[in-house]
């Protein structure tokens, strides 16, 4: 019995002594540059950020937008919106930013609405898709007023009034479920949103409103946008993921024909090329078919790379590879375990 005993106390206090390694700080490339790490009691989880594909520990980038043009996203953080349908929000963000190079190309920012206004991210602080993505997951929720006027003349303020601006084409996009909040007593006081939207126009700047739910006052999203098809609708929250990439190929198409930019065609992500090419603007007159990533070559001879072949491919030892066309996926090596996007973890019975 003492023997059973000792070696019960010996076990709990090599299991205390025991520490789960976190590889998302200790491995340098434990996932993809464009994934979350997440780690967690003796393994680690690699999830692609929002409008990419992939199983984390590699990540296909969406089309990027060819076209010089800085976001500003305004973030509607009041009460009627709910903390489930906050998230939703910052989702439909984190998907129309990452048609855009935010590295070399574009910039990005959001300014947070509710009875202030707050630039949470402001533009160009964040240059890649990952720490934007984390930027705007960390944005907290107010849950108070809905004041549209200051977020407006925030943006107007901090990127277009004079000696702010850099020059480069800006688009505003409005994200709200309500109505401009008006009460006598407000502080600071109501800023009248039709001065604010003439000084933003007076910059170049396009608007963009999207009107979520039934409790939006179209005559008041008319006020912000320049034209009836500069606002989206959108009957619910659960509607914004699908109808991000939508948007941000409008907001593509308008901007390079706004610069005089040739466009591959109407939309980015459709073009002439053949599979596996993709048409790329080299210039402001000129295209290109390229092959895409995952496919060596020159158009329209893009062969497939066999990552398994070569060994580019990043499988765990406990799995093996499949090529796949223009990627590859990782298979367990023993049955009853899964693929996590990391390594091979045991299935729960």
């Amino acid at each position: 019995m003492k023997l059973v005993f000792l070696c019960v106390v010996a076990w709990l206090q090599l299991q205390r002594s025991v520490q789960d390694i976190n590889e998302c700080k200790v491995l340098p490339n434990a996932c993809h540059k464009d994934a979350y790490c997440y780690n967690y009691d003796g393994y680690y989880n690699c999830i692609c950020v929002s409008g990419y594909s992939g199983n984390g520990t590699v990540c296909s980038a969406p089309e990027k937008c060819q076209a010089p043009l800085d976001l500003i996203f305004l973030l509607d953080a009041s009460g009627s919106v709910g903390k489930g349908n906050y998230v939703k929000e910052k989702e439909f963000i984190k998907i129309v930013a990452s048609r855009y190079d935010l590295e070399i190309t574009n910039q990005a920012a959001v300014i947070v609405f509710s009875d202030q206004a707050s630039n949470e991210i402001p533009l160009g602080s964040k240059k890649t898709a990952l720490s934007f993505a984390v930027a705007v997951d960390n944005i907290p929720y107010a849950a108070r007023s809905t004041r549209i006027d200051l977020a407006l003349r925030m943006a107007y303020d901090e990127y277009f009034s004079t000696g702010s601006s850099n020059g480069t084409q800006k688009l505003v996009i409005l994200l709200t479920d309500g109505i401009q909040t008006k009460r006598s007593r407000m502080t600071p006081p109501y800023i009248p949103i039709e001065g604010t939207v003439q000084l933003l126009r007076s910059k170049a700047a396009r608007i963009f409103a999207v009107a979520i739910g039934s409790g939006v006052k179209l005559s008041e999203m008319r006020t912000v946008t320049e034209k009836d098809d500069d606002i989206f609708l959108v009957k619910e929250f659960n509607d914004l993921v699908t109808q991000a990439d939508s948007i941000s190929k409008t907001s593509c198409v308008d901007a390079l024909e706004t610069q005089g930019i040739t466009v591959c065609s109407a939309d980015p992500e459709m073009t002439n090329c053949n599979f596996p090419a993709h048409c790329v603007n080299t210039s402001r007159k000129h295209v290109s078919c390229v092959c895409i990533t995952g496919f060596v070559g020159v158009s329209p001879h893009c062969e497939d790379i066999d990552e398994c072949a070569d060994g580019s491919h990043d499988c765990h030892v406990t799995s093996y590879c499949v090529n796949t066309a223009g990627s590859y996926n990782c298979s367990c090596n023993q049955s009853g375990y899964s693929y996590n996007g990391s390594m091979c973890v045991g299935m729960l019975p």
